[in-house]
């Protein structure tokens, strides 16, 4: 077991580290999956999964502090989606499933994104101009490629190590005064935070933080693992430049 396994206090400083950390100590446990089937992954898949999707970004020129969006209900894609970008410097730019289309073009464009995650649900809230705009437009449930830019395949991206005022997430209001505002979240933990065991806590459960029913159980999981993150997340909250 590596070094640091024994110092996760102080190595488990930034989401990076927590994915580092998390992939190397527990690889070939079970990490989420849809109770009917589907979406399956181990520590390790997920990590490798992950890593495929980075460097498919970098062949597309999208490098670290470029931004990419996620419009998605929740499911174990979710969160792949989440660390393809933020361990190795992009900035991710969730985007609530219930936004209008208008409240999507809006943030897509405030937040200057080079490429979304969407599920083909959610696809019709993509004008055909912001799609037009976009450099990647990738199938959450699939991974696929809905669109494409050819012109963008320079393989000039690079991901980098972030540090821990680096930004990691823009989370934009609900715009109930007008419209959205983003809010920046750097990488800094204000605690150590590392995984619970797998198995630990049951979804639905009085441990489990969103107590989701058991038969939406990767639902829990992003969910959870996306309110983890929050608590990671050093806010500061100000409008996004």
């Amino acid at each position: 077991m590596p070094f640091f396994s024994q110092n996760r206090e102080n190595y488990v400083t930034t989401l990076a580290k927590l994915f580092e950390y998390a992939n190397d100590n527990y690889a070939k446990r079970p990490l989420s999956r849809f109770v009917e089937g589907g979406q399956e992954y181990t520590y390790d898949s997920f990590k490798h999964k992950c890593l495929e999707l980075s460097h498919r970004f970098n062949r597309f020129g999208i490098s670290a502090r470029d931004k990419v969006a996620i419009l998605s209900n929740n499911m174990p894609n979710w969160t792949v989606a989440m660390f393809s970008c933020v361990p190795f410097g992009r900035v991710t730019v969730p985007i609530l499933p219930d936004s209008s289309e208008s409240e999507v073009t809006n943030i897509i464009n405030h937040s200057e994104c080079k490429a979304i995650f969407v599920s083909k649900r959610l696809i019709k809230k993509l004008s055909q101009e912001v799609i037009d705009k976009l450099t990647l437009v990738i199938d959450i449930e699939t991974f696929d490629f809905i669109k494409k830019d050819d012109k963008a395949f320079t393989c000039e991206g690079h991901g980098v190590d972030p540090q821990a005022d680096d930004l990691a997430s823009i989370i934009y209001t609900s715009g109930t005064s007008g419209k959205a505002k983003g809010a920046t979240s750097a990488r800094t933990s204000s605690r150590p935070t590392t995984p619970r065991r797998p198995g630990s806590t049951t979804a639905g459960s009085p441990s489990c933080r969103c107590r989701t029913p058991t038969r939406w159980r990767s639902a829990c999981f992003t969910r959870c693992t996306s309110e983890a993150a929050s608590i990671i997340f050093k806010n500061r909250p100000h409008r996004a430049s």
